[in-house]
């Protein structure tokens, strides 16, 4: 008796040849053991990861929950109080847990007070021709040629001008 091969056309549906090829995929990734293959992509993750677990198990073992659903309430379906059950302490892979909250209580970057000098050069002139007159700057296609609203146009000119008294 002669071994089929995975993905073999023996056992497909008869549908289209995107299907059949899609089918024929699946079926080579499962056979070699790469369908639910993948990267853990952040650095603190990687090494606490074990691809044998499965995801809740690896996120159980870091101290983290797959599910927010699965997260003890402090009401029954009924409406009465329940106890909750106290969170564990002690969890394998603590460090791990400690490097992403560390990375989520970091304080986010400065914003860029920056103004990009063609968009300073096209709002310098608007505000030269129409003053602060927002609806007529929007109106004009050959100044506003990114056709900002007339509100964008305001934030704009305002954020231009706080940079350049803050550098001044």
């Amino acid at each position: 008796m002669v071994k089929q091969r995975p993905g073999s056309r023996k056992d497909m549906t008869k549908l289209g040849t995107a299907s059949k090829k899609a089918a024929r995929r699946q079926a080579a990734k499962q056979a070699n053991g790469l369908a639910n293959r993948r990267t853990i992509v952040h650095p603190a993750m990687r090494g606490a990861w074990d691809h044998r677990k499965s995801p809740a198990s690896n996120l159980a073992s870091v101290g983290l929950t797959g599910s927010v659903n699965k997260i003890s309430k402090s009401r029954d379906k009924i409406g009465r109080t329940i106890e909750i059950a106290p969170i564990p302490t002690s969890v394998p892979h603590n460090h791990v847990l400690q490097k992403l909250q560390d990375e989520a209580n970091k304080p986010e970057r400065e914003p860029n007070n920056v103004v990009h000098p063609g968009e300073r050069r096209a709002l310098e002139k608007m505000v030269k021709r129409y003053g602060d007159d927002w609806e007529k700057m929007a109106r004009d296609i050959k100044l506003n040629y990114l056709q900002w609203t007339p509100r964008k146009l305001q934030r704009k000119v305002e954020r231009m001008n706080a940079i350049l008294e803050e550098k001044s």
